[in-house]
């Protein structure tokens, strides 16, 4: 993804996260990118706990903050905040393959006040701790 080679400070908000999301990030972690995860994926799929921690688990060792938001209803949002003011919002998933050839719809908005109040919303969820 062409935004994060000028991105300094990344905030993903996704539904489960896998080793897809790794795959995504580890260059952009790598290079010192700051990446903050918000996911409500162990609530919600019981039965994919193991993938689940295993990819939080690579993302804490990759330099990611993951936090787990704590809500009785599922966070489907895909949220992908690429600082200064990139906001990509959408149906799609955040694999290498999703990425490149997709054929669900993601939208770009390049905005500051929109990349703040999402920023915002993501880390006030992300109140519920770290997972």
């Amino acid at each position: 993804m062409r935004d994060l080679a000028t991105a300094r400070i990344v905030h993903l908000s996704v539904v489960r996260l896998t080793r897809a999301t790794l795959d995504v990030f580890s260059d952009y972690l790598a290079s010192g990118g700051k990446l903050y995860v918000l996911t409500n994926a162990i609530t919600r799929f019981p039965g994919y706990v193991g993938e689940v921690v295993a990819a939080k688990n690579a993302l804490v060792l990759a330099g990611a903050d993951v936090r787990h938001y704590i809500t009785p209803y599922l966070l489907h949002s895909k949220l992908l905040c690429i600082t200064p003011d990139i906001v990509y919002i959408g149906s799609h998933n955040f694999s290498i393959q999703s990425l490149g050839r997709n054929i669900e719809r993601s939208l770009r908005i390049v905005s500051q006040s929109l990349y703040d109040q999402v920023v915002r919303d993501i880390v006030t969820q992300g109140g519920g701790g770290k997972i």
